[in-house]
């Protein structure tokens, strides 16, 4: 789904999907991280055609 404004989560019910213990990603988040509490970030980035790198923020880092 996108998203024109973090006001139509109501519309795809989001906060089901932002429950405590439930996995969601989403792409772009930028504009609806005020409204995720402890959020993970998971970046992807293209170190070439066939290389990738993680990287992860947020606490669950600490308990790597």
């Amino acid at each position: 789904y996108r998203l024109e404004g973090i006001e139509d989560r109501d519309v795809l019910e989001l906060d089901d999907y932002l429950e405590p213990g439930a996995v969601t990603f989403i792409e772009w988040a930028d504009p609806a991280l005020d409204a995720i509490e402890n959020p993970y970030l998971v970046r992807i980035s293209h170190e070439s055609p066939t290389t990738r790198r993680v990287s992860l923020e947020g606490p669950v880092v600490e308990r790597l």
